[in-house]
């Protein structure tokens, strides 16, 4: 509130910007944003009361500044640790991601999940996680207690229950609704995987509170779903690729604030080659997105379902100071990237590092195998001159 009335300094003051304003869908220029600690506390077209001696200041020279990228929808324990993504995902613009955790929990239980968790925890940008109603084929990998449901999203960094088969949720309503219920009375959320689900089905699977889906693959699947008041994320990731299928909606004339743009996990081959959240949005306007409407779908839309749009998602007064310089809104290649009022990459350069958690023992040594296995039990024996054999 100093910094804005000019009885304080800002620590960094962004000068001379193009900002682009996911609230109101205008690009400003001549714009100013100044930071004290992690918070923006000003944004507007006279900086000078908030400029002091000790002020880092950083001239755009008239490119643009957009709010930092938000995935809203990933699996980290899928490829790679936190360490490892965040060197690349960050430099790209990458500013807050959500991973699921269906992956930990089953393998390493409650403790194993609480080692992820906290290898993603004060990391240069921000990891927030969805927790798993433990929907499985697989009675080992399946069902999950109210009281452990409870203490997860008591937590500040889990935002509600992760993707639940809609199968599981028709077939066993009574083990998964009380989930369910505590999870909404907490105020947090259920996100959704309906594929192939339709009509009634997929009707009675969001009455039972889920508010998004990652699983359309086409423009009238997604446009389904926006009809029903679910928020639509668009997946082009390593798993499915549907964004230039579902595209073809925004000629439809529908509203799209209630779609995503998410990666649904990255490979590392994918993120090095072609990048993180800001290779999505790149490929959002590619495939005719507006510039503005395409940054909306991965910053503030995505804030607004998860009910973090007072912290992040765009750039304003009292939200936490994650920005990306680009040369212009088509151009979707990170100059800068600052998060939590600190400048962590310029020009494809990590400036701030990953922090590598030292996971325990136990997480570490998670297969259980019945003895050691050596080189020797892969040996395929042939018995005959045969050259092909059928394994």
């Amino acid at each position: 509130m100093k910094v804005a009335t000019g009885e304080e300094k800002a620590d960094l003051a962004i000068i001379n910007a193009r900002l682009l304003n996911v609230y109101s869908g205008e690009l400003l220029d001549g714009y100013s944003v100044g930071i004290k600690g992690k918070w923006i506390a000003y944004v507007g077209n006279d900086p000078k009361n908030i400029i002091g001696t000790k002020t880092e200041v950083l001239d755009t020279n008239g490119r643009t500044i957009i709010p930092g990228l938000i995935d809203g929808h990933t699996h980290l324990a899928f490829f790679v640790n936190a360490y490892e993504f965040l060197k690349f995902a960050m430099k790209g613009g990458t500013t807050t991601i959500i991973t699921e955790t269906l992956e930990a929990l089953p393998v390493g239980g409650y403790e194993g999940l609480m080692d992820f968790i906290s290898s993603m925890s004060d990391q240069p940008i921000k990891i927030f996680a969805t927790a798993t109603v433990m929907a499985s084929i697989s009675e080992t990998a399946r069902g999950i207690s109210i009281e452990t449901i409870k203490k997860l999203i008591n937590r500040s960094d889990i935002l509600g229950i992760g993707e639940s088969y809609w199968q599981s949720v028709l077939q066993e309503p009574d083990r998964i609704l009380p989930l369910f219920n505590e999870t909404l009375l907490a105020g947090k959320v259920l996100e959704g995987h309906s594929a192939g689900a339709k009509g009634n089905k997929l009707m009675a699977y969001i009455a039972a509170g889920i508010s998004s889906c990652h699983e359309p693959i086409n423009a009238e699947e997604a446009l389904e779903r926006l009809r029903l008041g679910l928020h639509v994320m668009i997946r082009e990731g390593s798993v499915r690729r549907d964004l230039e299928a579902i595209s073809k909606i925004k000629d439809r004339g529908v509203d799209l604030r209630r779609l995503i743009l998410v990666s649904d996990g990255l490979e590392p081959k994918d993120l090095i080659e072609k990048g993180g959240m800001e290779f999505i949005v790149q490929k959002a306007i590619n495939c005719g997105f507006d510039p503005i409407t395409a940054i909306q779908m991965a910053t503030l839309n995505v804030a607004e379902h998860f009910a973090l749009d007072n912290l992040i998602g765009g750039i304003a007064p009292g939200r936490y100071a994650d920005l990306v310089m680009i040369p212009d809104p088509n151009t979707i290649e990170a100059q800068y990237v600052i998060s939590n009022g600190r400048i962590i990459a310029q020009e494809g350069r990590i400036l701030i590092s990953p922090i590598q958690h030292a996971f325990s023992k136990k997480s570490l040594n998670s297969i259980s195998l019945p003895r050691r296995f050596y080189p020797s039990d892969f040996k395929i024996t042939i018995k005959d001159d045969s050259k092909k054999v059928e394994v």
